[in-house]
């Protein structure tokens, strides 16, 4: 909830400079994911794998497509 109260302190501030509010979104999922450096000697990439990933990446995507927001 701070990082949603201070975007909106951001969004006043911008407001007041006739800027245009700066639109995020926060999506948070408890459970266990799989976290680690995959790939090769040649490639690395640390990275999350696991279905709560994936349902956070997919509830993101979806207030995206709808312009909403989940907040809790």
């Amino acid at each position: 909830m701070q990082a949603k109260a201070a975007n909106q302190a951001i969004d006043r501030q911008f407001e007041t400079e006739g800027l245009q509010p700066f639109h995020t979104r926060f999506e948070i999922h408890f459970g266990e994911p799989v976290v680690g450096n995959l790939g090769s000697s040649e490639r690395m990439n640390y990275t999350a794998l696991g279905n709560v990933v994936n349902l956070a990446a997919r509830l993101e995507g979806l207030n995206k497509q709808y312009y909403t927001q989940i907040a809790r």
